[in-house]
């Protein structure tokens, strides 16, 4: 896994678009992902960005 992780956080926010016209669950499930696997860059990094992700 690429520590700053950027480029597989691009694919999973690909996933959420993909899936935005699905119940809502997986991009939910795909949010909750991004924010366990890459929770110490989000939150250095990008924490606005992430609460407002997760709120979305």
């Amino acid at each position: 896994m690429n520590k700053r992780g950027y480029p597989s956080i691009v694919l999973l926010q690909t996933s959420i678009l993909r899936n935005k016209d699905s119940t809502g669950t997986e991009r939910v499930l795909i949010k909750i992902m991004i924010f366990y696997l890459y929770k110490p860059v989000l939150l250095v990094q990008n924490q606005r960005l992430l609460f407002v992700s997760l709120a979305s």
